[in-house]
């Protein structure tokens, strides 16, 4: 994890057993998801009770349940409440699934066993999925973004060419919430943005 205009190196991620293919940095900076092809997404505090100054490692608070694929897109929401203990995120996998967690609660259990007094620092805690939405793409997803002035609504694209945008309301099936589809790229879409107002979002693809 680098922070200011030099790039410098504050914080080393370690724990994956295979290639981190995705990051993303939560809004108010203090926390990092990753997704691996060792098909987990973990929770990172770069400024939590037991980072180490020393090798500038920073904490796996939270790990997910194996996804049936490879983890290739990962974004966290901003927190609606506030607190860091309100966060999302959503995950995505080469299969075109798309999984919405509540990392806070695991934030929240930690910081708690930490004020206890607890013996040692916490093991890295479950994180509770929310939602699931199997084959949302026709293929893998390459990319998810949440809007940057809401929690609720996402977009994601992938190797099907297609936008997906989605409006979260807390039902089990994320595909009751799809607002739109996105058609027009003739090749796989990489790259998705929303401007900051939220009425433009941007794409780039493989398009000759």
């Amino acid at each position: 994890v680098f922070q200011g205009v030099g790039c410098r190196a504050v914080r080393s991620l370690v724990g994956h057993t295979d290639v981190i293919v995705t990051a993303d940095v939560s809004p108010c900076g203090g926390f990092v998801v990753t997704g691996s092809k060792d098909r987990t997404v973990r929770l990172w505090g770069l400024s939590e009770a037991g980072a180490d100054a020393t090798n500038q490692m920073a904490p796996c608070i939270a790990t997910s349940p194996l996804h049936d694929d490879d983890v290739t897109a990962v974004c966290v929401a901003r927190d609606a409440s506030g607190t860091a203990e309100g966060l999302t995120a959503f995950s995505a996998t080469s299969h075109g699934d798309l999984k919405y967690w509540h990392i806070g609660r695991a934030i929240k259990a930690r910081r708690a066993a930490v004020a206890e007094g607890a013996v040692g620092l916490p093991p890295a805690a479950p994180l509770a999925l929310l939602a699931s939405n199997n084959a949302l793409h026709d293929g893998a997803i390459h990319c998810a973004s949440f809007a940057p002035n809401s929690a609720t609504l996402i977009a994601t694209a992938g190797k099907d060419k297609s936008i997906h945008i989605l409006e979260v309301r807390g039902k089990r099936d994320l595909g009751a919430e799809k607002m739109a589809t996105l058609k027009g790229h003739r090749r796989a879409v990489n790259h998705i943005a929303f401007s900051p107002t939220e009425r433009v979002l941007a794409s780039a693809s493989n398009d000759a």
